[in-house]
């Protein structure tokens, strides 16, 4: 079984975030949001004009909490359910980049309509039926299990749309892609250095301390939900072997 390397993994990381550094995008929030939401979610037919203003890309199929507020850049923004999708609108003129969110069954008319795939799904709840495919390697599966955990710890402490935190989504897409391979210790040090970020934050809802904590919050606060498996111990051997005085977060 290969390995992903980093520089070969995080190729795409790298050259998205100069993208956006180099062209001064910023997250769109407050009044061009609600101008957005004004011009192309009134209906179907006006959503499906984004394409033809803005380029789009899908950046995210998700699975929410039960009770997550996410609510949907489509009629008045109405609450989503279980899952929605989030896609990436670039305003290149006003340097402005857009996350609207629209349930899954508005979603996939647009991902049809559009030409795009509904891209791999977030998850931290455990799959009703087993997948087909290759053998998945333990050290892919216990990252994509982290990635989900953290990016859910992200959504739920933020009221409006948030886009995946640096390298989750490139490195859950190629993990997916390849799920016979495993990556290196450098790609564990990355993503708990970004974990600490959010962790750290003063406006934390859950006041956790690691991402271990929320995990605890989510079992204990949703006991009839089975959830993915939470044991990362082989990351945990990789990040000390990586960067051992480095204090892990989840």
């Amino acid at each position: 079984m290969g390995t992903l390397e980093l520089d070969v993994l995080l190729k795409w990381i790298l050259t998205k975030e100069m993208v956006v550094v180099m062209n001064n995008y910023i997250m769109a929030y407050g009044r061009p949001v609600n101008c957005f939401i004004k011009q192309f979610g009134r209906s179907i037919q006006t959503l499906y004009q984004i394409p033809n203003y803005y380029p789009v890309e899908a950046h995210a199929y998700e699975e929410y909490a039960p009770g997550q507020l996410v609510f949907s850049w489509h009629k008045n923004g109405r609450l989503i359910g279980d899952a929605g999708v989030m896609f990436e609108v670039l305003d290149h003129q006003h340097r402005l980049a857009y996350y609207p969110v629209y349930p899954l069954r508005i979603a996939k008319l647009l991902l049809q309509k559009w030409g795009m795939i509904l891209p791999p799904k977030w998850s931290v709840y455990a799959p009703t039926t087993k997948a087909k495919g290759s053998a998945v390697h333990p050290i892919n599966r216990q990252m994509r299990n982290l990635l989900a955990y953290a990016r859910l710890f992200v959504s739920m402490q933020n009221r409006f749309s948030t886009p995946m935190p640096y390298g989750f989504k490139e490195i859950f897409e190629q993990l997916h892609d390849y799920p016979e391979q495993a990556i290196d210790g450098s790609v564990v040090s990355l993503i708990n250095k970004v974990i600490s970020q959010y962790v750290c934050l003063e406006s934390t809802i859950f006041n956790c301390k690691n991402l271990r904590e929320f995990i605890i919050y989510l079992h204990n606060r949703y006991p009839s939900m089975k959830f993915v498996d939470s044991d990362f111990s082989n990351l945990h051997s990789m990040l000390k072997e990586e960067e051992p005085g480095m204090r892990c977060y989840f």
